[in-house]
């Protein structure tokens, strides 16, 4: 699955949701096709990501809604299991 992940600028994880894969929309993705009202006054980078994984997807659908759930743990476990490695503030 294709996901678009919205990075704060102190490498965490601050958003998640299904991306379309026909057009980048860099950005703009969360405003022009996710059509959320995230608060991107301190969001820096919007990252496309194919996840395999099952698990991972699901807690980064979760992310925001179940408090247990670690933005900043959570993008750093994505960025070890990431192939090609991830490049910090370049994906």
């Amino acid at each position: 699955m294709l996901m678009a992940l919205l990075y704060t600028d102190e490498d965490c994880i601050a958003a998640a949701a299904p991306a379309c894969d026909q057009v980048p929309f860099g950005d703009r993705y969360w405003e022009e096709f996710h059509m959320s009202s995230v608060d991107s006054g301190d969001a820096f980078e919007t990252a496309y990501v194919t996840i395999a994984n099952p698990e991972m997807r699901e807690r980064l659908l979760m992310l925001g809604i179940d408090e247990t759930i670690d933005g900043r743990e959570l993008a750093a476990e994505l960025e070890r299991r990431m192939i090609p490695p991830y490049l910090p503030k370049a994906a």
